[in-house]
């Protein structure tokens, strides 16, 4: 960086006059130089230093005062007067000005040619700004390297640290530091964004030029993002596997496997914990509109996660959440005393949150039942997913519909209380547990995964089955159940036996 002293250190004019007498800032950046007069409109560059003859504003105060406030409006380094007489004097009001916005003033001999004084300065700022482009090259080479070699953020800006030789720090987005120094207030600051979204900035305590500052934003902007992008993909590609997780569970996914148990463990979930499923979806205004709610739940979702988990670590619950489309799912952990309480106390806190941040918006819940033992994460999905779309075609329940409150519940509540209906499903459904007891054929989960999707394509998919394979399986339902699910009476009396499996084994054995 060309500054004030290395001017002076050239030795390009015999001698000079501070005519303010004021400290002269060695360290200020010159960073272009023009012999300039009255008017000066937009002409003068921020760090330029200005030649001009004298002669014209010795007699006239207002004038030197305009020059004076023009340049200190351009932020100007530097001012070089000359004439005649070597007894230019300044007002007490320009040198109060001058002095206040640290513009150094020079008078400078008059043989002096203004030309030579600029050729010699533009050559030497425009060798000084090569030398710092090499060195902001050569560190570009260091950072790309290192993000290359798998180095942490802080080894980025230790480099940056040692090629600048000043202290450097890192923040997030949220002013937080990184790395690097602990107190970056009397920083300059570059922002770190990209396509209008902001990742945090890099702060350096260096004086620069403005040249210089505004390549090291282009040079260090791109590769810092680097590390903002990598950390942003991991995070995306934890919270989409943690999302998939979930609901898989909800779809039917065996949490006694030992791939959902080690995934489980390595996403930090605890299946062993007994949890009643939350299902909400958004509303505006009261208007149940899928495709607004889609678009509202994607722009937000990770807002409201980030809520919804704070809620329940301060309420010292575990809690899965995922979203699909236009709802939010939750499992929320059943605590030993008060289960029902805990939910709704949740939901208040969940409400009071959303309501600060979107007033207009509200969530019709459906609650799944609330039980102490071990948690079928697909079945209470199903109850509270029917649970939700009975509150929100229902005006007149209010904002949250339990399970146990629906028809449905006390309907399967009344079958599995009567012995001969019971013994008559068990009947039907038996030939597929046997079946899969002695040929691990699945069978009872294959219906299970059909009876939700009701399509060949979809079932094969989730169950990742080859549609010949779901083809073959589903025949050997129909054939050990001597039921069609070509037809609609026996796929209702599958879902029954479905819905009432739980209870077969406490009942009947």
């Amino acid at each position: 960086m060309f500054t004030i002293k290395d001017f002076l250190e050239m030795k390009l004019v015999p001698w000079y006059r501070n005519l303010t007498d004021a400290p002269i800032p060695m360290t200020k950046p010159i960073e272009y130089a023009s012999v300039n007069d009255l008017p000066l409109d937009d002409f003068i560059r921020e760090n330029e230093m200005v030649i001009s003859i004298a002669t014209p504003y010795m007699k006239d105060e207002k004038l030197m005062t305009e020059f004076i406030n023009g340049l200190i409006d351009a932020n100007a380094s530097i001012f070089l007067l000359a004439t005649p007489s070597n007894k230019l004097v300044l007002s007490d009001k320009n040198i109060k000005i001058a002095k206040e916005n640290d513009l150094p003033i020079f008078q400078i001999p008059w043989e002096i040619r203004f030309a030579d004084i600029l050729e010699a300065v533009l050559t030497e700022i425009h060798t000084t700004y090569n030398k710092e482009v090499d060195g902001l090259k050569e560190l570009q080479t260091k950072l790309l390297e290192a993000f290359l070699s798998n180095s942490e953020i802080s080894e980025a800006a230790k480099i940056i640290s040692e090629s600048l030789e000043c202290d450097v720090t890192i923040q997030d987005l949220n002013g937080n530091i990184i790395c690097g120094k602990d107190d970056p207030a009397e920083m300059y600051s570059i922002s770190l964004e990209s396509d209008n979204h902001l990742y945090g900035y890099f702060c350096f305590n260096l004086k620069k030029t403005i040249k210089i500052v505004s390549l090291l934003r282009r040079i260090l902007s791109p590769l810092l993002m680097l590390w903002f992008y990598k950390d942003d993909i991991i995070s995306n590609a934890q919270r989409m596997a943690r999302d998939d997780f979930v609901w898989d569970l909800a779809c039917g996914e065996d949490p006694k496997s030992e791939n959902t148990i080690r995934s489980a463990e390595l996403m930090g979930f605890h299946l062993s914990c007994p949890y009643t499923c939350i299902v909400g979806r958004p509303m505006l205004d009261g208007s149940h509109d899928k495709a607004w709610g889609n678009s509202w739940m994607t722009s937000n979702i990770n807002s409201l996660k980030k809520d919804l988990l704070f809620i329940a670590q301060s309420m010292g619950c575990e809690i899965m959440i995922t979203h699909q489309k236009d709802l939010i799912i939750i499992y929320l952990e059943n605590l030993m005393s008060g289960a029902k309480e805990s939910v709704n106390r949740f939901l208040d806190r969940a409400e009071e949150y959303l309501r600060r941040s979107s007033p207009r918006i509200f969530f019709s819940w459906g609650i799944s039942e609330i039980k102490t033992n071990l948690t079928n994460f697909r079945t209470y999905f199903i109850h509270a997913k029917l649970a939700e779309e009975l509150c929100a075609g229902n005006t007149g329940t209010g904002k949250r519909f339990q399970f146990e409150d629906t028809i449905i519940f006390n309907i399967m509540s009344a079958l599995s209380t009567n012995e001969e209906i019971m013994k008559a499903l068990y009947n039907i459904i038996c030939p597929l547990i046997e079946y899969d007891k002695t040929s691990n054929g699945c069978l009872m989960n294959t219906l299970k995964s059909y009876l939700s999707y009701r399509n060949i394509s979809e079932t094969a998919r989730n169950l990742n089955m080859h549609r010949q394979s779901l083809l073959y399986k589903l025949n050997k339902i129909e054939e050990l159940t001597d039921l069609s699910l070509k037809n609609t009476e026996d796929i209702f009396l599958m879902e029954i036996c479905m819905h009432l499996y739980a209870d077969f084994s406490n009942k009947l054995e």
